[in-house]
């Protein structure tokens, strides 16, 4: 499967999917997000800043850094950012796909 470089997804609760960054914001603040996948290099910005800034709002969906940054200070940051999990690429889709429903999962027992 192919997936394309986009800097993040985000899953809308009825299957529908935000793309890119720009969306992603509204979309989370509405409520109609379940889980956010970001990239850490983002176009006008970064997704460390991104992450950090949602948790700071209080935005409690869950959000998983996939990015190509995986050096174990990156991974570090995103964490501490506030990333429910940090995944490099490139990456195993099956992989990707059992992170994502632990995520979700994680957040709908909490």
């Amino acid at each position: 499967m192919t997936v394309p470089d986009y800097d993040c997804y985000a899953f809308a609760p009825k299957g529908g999917l935000y793309e890119p960054y720009h969306e992603l914001g509204s979309a989370v603040k509405k409520g109609e997000v379940q889980l956010a996948l970001v990239d850490a290099m983002l176009p006008g910005g970064d997704g460390f800043t991104l992450i950090r800034t949602a948790r700071e709002k209080g935005i409690r969906q869950p959000l998983v850094m996939l990015t190509a940054r995986s050096d174990v200070p990156s991974r570090i940051r995103g964490l501490d950012a506030g990333a429910d999990d940090y995944l490099p690429k490139p990456f195993d889709i099956q992989e990707l796909l059992a992170r994502v429903r632990a995520a979700l999962r994680r957040s709908t027992s909490a």
